[in-house]
C-alpha cells in the first residue's frame, strides 16, 4: 500500500481530511526515524516492534583497496505476537 493510498483509506474510514491525514503520516514518519537513530525501539501497535542497533563494519575502500572499520545502523523487525497469528492463518491464492 503506498502512502496515497494509506492516506485515502484512513479518510475514508474516519471522515478527516486526507491533508491532515497525510501530515499526521509525515510527522509520525518523522517521530519513528528519530527515534531510531537514537537507537530506540519503536513498537507499531499490534504490529511489529522495530529496533535498531549500531554495529561496526569492515569495509574495503576501492580506490587504495585498504580495509576501514565503519560504523552503520543496523535495524531489525519483529512481529507481535498477535500480527504472527495473523499470518499463520493467511492461505495463499497461489
Amino acid at each position: 500500500m503506498t502512502h496515497n493510498e494509506l492516506v485515502k483509506e484512513l479518510s475514508k474510514r474516519t471522515g478527516v481530511p486526507p491533508s491532515t491525514i497525510s501530515y499526521i503520516l509525515d510527522v509520525h514518519g518523522q517521530i519513528v526515524t528519530e527515534c531510531l537513530v537514537r537507537q530506540e525501539s519503536v513498537q507499531i501497535r499490534d504490529v511489529c516492534k522495530i529496533s535498531s542497533t549500531m554495529r561496526k563494519q569492515n569495509v574495503m575502500v576501492p580506490e587504495t583497496k585498504a580495509r576501514t572499520i565503519e560504523r552503520s545502523i543496523r535495524l531489525g523487525i519483529r512481529p507481535t505476537k498477535e500480527f504472527r497469528k495473523v499470518l499463520n492463518r493467511w492461505k495463499s491464492t497461489l
